[in-house]
């Protein structure tokens, strides 16, 4: 199931990893594989530009974490807040004219209580937890994608959720 996509590099860096992914699907199901490791307080950071792949991998996210929603941009609504066991608030930063403005979607609350994936996280640096997991996309051609998957602030203790994610990421 998780055979399409393949390491591009080795950096003998356990907080980088650098992933080509063959396809829609492919971009899905990493997302799928991270879904079923989260838990409450995960952040995901996710860069990249227009068309390659936040919302797909997202969409993958929600489908591993057993949420029955559908996953959409939230361009124009900013937030949408996915409900679950572990619910999922998918921002997306692209519109935001102050940061300020995620308070009123529930921010805070869900920093602690679910999962926050947000798009385009690079316009609320100001806002980002210091400890995080930073997907940072790029278009290769018309059927690739590279992601480039940093654990910042990589301090965690052995089997914190920022460990699970990543370890879950990398082994096939």
């Amino acid at each position: 199931m998780f055979r399409d996509f393949w390491k591009v590099k080795d950096m003998n860096q356990p907080e980088v990893v650098e992933l080509v992914l063959a396809g829609e699907e492919a971009t899905e199901n990493l997302g799928m594989r991270l879904g079923k490791v989260v838990s409450p307080g995960v952040f995901i950071d996710l860069r990249g530009d227009l068309g390659s792949g936040k919302t797909t991998f997202v969409r993958g996210l929600a489908q591993g974490m057993e949420l029955s929603t559908q996953v959409r941009s939230p361009t124009f609504v900013i937030a949408t807040l996915h409900e679950g066991q572990i619910p999922l608030l998918h921002v997306d930063a692209y519109r935001l004219d102050q940061q300020e403005e995620l308070a009123l979607h529930g921010w805070s609350e869900w920093a602690e209580a679910g999962v926050i994936a947000a798009e385009w996280a690079g316009r609320i640096e100001g806002m980002l937890p210091r400890e995080r997991l930073q997907l940072s996309f790029e278009t290769v051609d018309e059927g690739h994608r590279r992601v480039r998957i940093t654990l910042l602030a990589g301090e965690s203790a052995p089997g914190s959720a920022y460990l699970r994610c990543m370890e879950s990421l990398v082994s096939h």
